[in-house]
């Protein structure tokens, strides 16, 4: 699903224009940004939890070439579905 197809779907569920739901989408999206920028974690109870993690310094290797390099360490986003969220998809 794109961001397109996923502001129209918000729009005909909420039954609001598309321009109200892209703005809602585009606000919820800069919030969670802001939040995990600043290190928070952010929980949608029955959705899940959104939360940035510190990926360790490691090793790798090209396939083609077989040479090792370093992938340096990195914040990366780490999101833990919730229980609702894991009944509701399977």
């Amino acid at each position: 699903m794109t961001k397109k197809e996923f502001v129209n779907a918000v729009a005909e569920k909420a039954k609001i224009t598309k321009k109200s739901a892209l703005t809602l989408t585009n606000t919820v999206f800069e919030v969670l940004a802001e939040s995990l920028k600043k290190g928070e974690e952010v929980r949608i109870l029955g959705f899940g939890t959104f939360k940035v993690v510190l990926r360790k310094e490691r090793k790798a290797r090209h396939p083609r070439t077989k040479q090792e390099f370093t992938i340096s360490a990195k914040k990366v986003v780490k999101f833990v579905p919730g229980s609702q969220l894991k009944l509701k998809i399977s």
